[in-house]
């Protein structure tokens, strides 16, 4: 009998040690950062959802005009914009002595930027931003939740709201939003202007406050009939009463040398200096996303090999 009771001791000595030794590290994990953007010439504390056994880590950013470094709290980079970057997506790992993340976006906007106060889920109490020209960083946190912006109008302004979640952020959300009036009635709505992004174009028919609310359904549909929410709910919505780049024309330029395209959207004029020049440097690319601060929003572009001749009315 002693034989087995030395055995089992031995046994629970060797698990003691074990327990004792410290677990191997895994690489980190990087989902989303909070905010996901910010402005040119904007410094911004952002949280990162994900794993970092390590701290502090690296970060490498593909892109000009970003510089990003880890904060003292773990878990938290500071993120400064530089004053003349261009507007459009940077794309961001954090790595360490054991791994890299997986490359996440970080979006430099064009406008000035805010971040999403709760509680503005109450239809009554929305939150009250200064200026009808910004871009919101929010997160619709969890289930049932809805978000609330109130902004002032005067008659004939034209407002357009976009909604930038799923399709540069990779939020799992397929957005709904709405212009509601001060007493609560639907004005305007939209779901799919942008894939699962919603976009609003928006006349006010009089001066007075109008609410723009947000809330979404997920983007892969499960048996929940209700509204969604979580961490990885994020968004950028942006408004503006001023330009906002819909689309460019001609829509394609030639690969070789220069090509200049009109930008066009809501708010800009017919005749005026919003052209966009497409450098001969980014001839390698098939699809250019050029923006032209300080306009809003973003227009595509192909690059085609041979001539793009351009139709001539009438």
């Amino acid at each position: 009998m002693r034989r087995p009771r030395f055995a089992a001791l031995v046994l629970a000595f060797a698990a003691l040690v074990l327990l004792d030794r410290p677990s191997a590290a895994k690489p980190p994990t990087l989902s989303a950062f909070f905010p996901a953007g910010a402005g040119r010439g904007q410094t911004t504390s952002v949280k990162m959802s994900g794993t970092f056994d390590h701290w502090p880590v690296q970060c490498w950013v593909d892109g000009d005009g970003l510089s990003v470094v880890p904060g003292k709290e773990k878990g938290v980079l500071s993120v400064v914009v530089a004053a003349d970057a261009a507007p459009g997506v940077r794309w961001v790992r954090v790595y360490d002595q054991d791994g890299a993340t997986n490359l996440r976006p970080f979006i430099v906007g064009s406008l000035p930027e805010t971040t999403e106060a709760e509680p503005n889920d109450d239809p009554r109490r929305p939150q009250k931003l200064d200026e009808a020209r910004v871009t919101i960083n929010g997160r619709l946190a969890k289930r049932g939740d809805v978000d609330g912006f109130a902004v002032d109008l005067k008659a004939g302004a034209t407002l357009t709201a976009d909604v930038d979640a799923a399709r540069r952020l990779g939020s799992p959300m397929d957005g709904v939003l709405q212009v509601v009036s001060a007493d609560g009635f639907v004005l305007e709505q939209n779901d799919d202007a942008g894939g699962f992004d919603p976009r609003i174009v928006f006349d006010a028919p009089s001066d007075g406050t109008y609410i723009v609310r947000l809330f979404a359904f997920p983007a892969k549909p499960d048996s929940s009939i209700r509204f969604a929410g979580g961490d990885d709910y994020i968004y950028r919505l942006t408004l503006t009463t001023d330009g906002f780049i819909d689309h460019a024309f001609p829509l394609a330029v030639p690969r070789e040398g220069r090509g200049v395209v009109a930008a066009e959207g809501p708010n800009i004029p017919q005749s005026g200096p919003f052209s966009i020049l497409v450098a001969p440097s980014d001839a390698g690319l098939d699809r250019l996303s050029l923006t032209h601060a300080p306009l809003a929003g973003a227009a595509l572009v192909r690059r085609v090999s041979g001539p793009t001749p351009i139709e001539a009315e009438p």
